[in-house]
């Protein structure tokens, strides 16, 4: 018997597999890294071009307008030179998407074991209460509820995958967040 495996864990918890920290660990370090290219840019002076304005010009007021005009060799040299922001942009959603979507999966997976245990215990209650003849049950207006409320939640569910397609830029990353957060320890 190992002492020290079973005082680290409480009884009846596994411990998160080496693989489920790789990935965390991953996910962490590219978000880390694309916020480290984002600080390199601000401190370097490269900063990303301004949102336009309402008006549609992207110069500030006071400003003269630099559309139509083409950049100079110098210019289009140093814009071509610049990827980091767009390896900043990847990296930062990449990572920030895994990681969000990893703890969206580990919930539910929580939620979904609770809900379980809960829904089990009342219908096991339900069960043997109309067994014994202190509770009559209408199935047929039970089903109808029944049906109704699962309608509801599978219109609800479909709001929420489009939410969380939309929120989260990342949708691959995204997908494998989700699947290890919902994947059971082993």
């Amino acid at each position: 018997m190992n002492m020290e495996k079973s005082a680290s864990t409480p009884a009846g918890r596994k411990k998160m597999p080496g693989w489920k920290k790789g990935l965390i660990g991953f996910a962490a370090s590219t978000f880390v890294l694309g916020a480290g290219l984002k600080g390199y840019d601000l401190i370097a002076g490269k900063e990303e071009p301004p949102a336009a304005a309402p008006g549609g010009s992207t110069s500030a007021p006071g400003q003269t307008s630099l559309v139509g005009r083409t950049p100079s060799s110098g210019e289009a040299r140093a814009e071509a030179e610049e990827p980091s922001a767009d390896w900043s942009r990847a990296l930062m959603t990449g990572g920030l998407s895994f990681f969000v979507a990893f703890c969206v999966g580990y919930a539910l997976r929580t939620f979904f074991k609770f809900s379980a245990v809960v829904l089990g215990a009342v219908l096991l209650g339900i069960f043997a209460l109309s067994y014994l003849g202190v509770l009559h049950v209408d199935w047929q207006t039970l089903e109808g509820h029944f049906n109704r409320a699962l309608a509801a939640v599978k219109e609800e569910a479909s709001q929420f995958q489009t939410f969380l397609t939309g929120s989260l830029p990342s949708a691959g990353a995204a997908a494998a967040g989700l699947f290890t957060g919902f994947k059971r320890n082993r």
